[in-house]
């Protein structure tokens, strides 16, 4: 079985990104339930909504599912009171998400729960900081990725640097996927 799989418990190796704004409730219950990785996306999301979002998704689908921070884009407060939320509210199954490296404390909280830590990252040095700081899967984001990009690396270029540097590494990419 692929390790991805594995690691997250789901059917299909995908994890769904956490887009603010797009990733709402539905999407992120409808992709859990076809298998693959459903991602909440908390953005800039108050706390209450928080609780009750993934009580809803919870209520929707027994399958893992995730949640998404933001470091980037919150503030240190904000991102500290979203993650104590959703973990507040989240399955055992679940997962948590960060688009970026998320700050030491945020990711020892999470690895405390025993669910996974998902980090998104744009360089080989992000990369290394994120296992550094307990990261279970290391998502890797080419620049062909649509968005906001965190490197300036072809995802083929940034797959070969982690991999060669992390052997042993859980690994999805994002940006430049053609084929399964």
């Amino acid at each position: 079985m692929n390790r991805l799989r594995a690691l997250l418990g789901l059917q299909l190796p995908l994890i769904q990104a956490g887009m603010g704004g797009v990733a709402g409730i539905r999407l992120c219950t409808e992709v859990s339930r076809a298998g693959a990785g459903g991602t909440l996306a908390l953005y800039k999301e108050p706390p209450d909504r928080i609780r009750e979002a993934v009580r809803e998704i919870a209520a929707a689908t027994s399958r893992p599912f995730g949640v998404n921070i933001i470091p980037e884009v919150t503030s240190p407060e904000l991102c500290r009171a979203q993650l104590d939320a959703a973990l507040g509210e989240l399955p055992d199954n679940g997962y948590v998400t960060t688009f970026g490296l998320p700050g030491a404390d945020a990711a020892r909280d999470v690895t405390r729960t025993g669910r996974p830590l998902v980090v998104q990252i744009g360089t080989p040095d992000d990369a290394s900081a994120a296992l550094r700081l307990g990261a279970d899967v290391l998502v890797l984001q080419g620049t062909e990725a649509g968005g906001h990009l965190l490197g300036e690396l072809p995802v083929a270029e940034l797959l070969y640097a982690v991999r060669t540097r992390h052997p042993d590494a859980v690994i999805a990419v994002a940006g430049g996927v053609a084929t399964g």
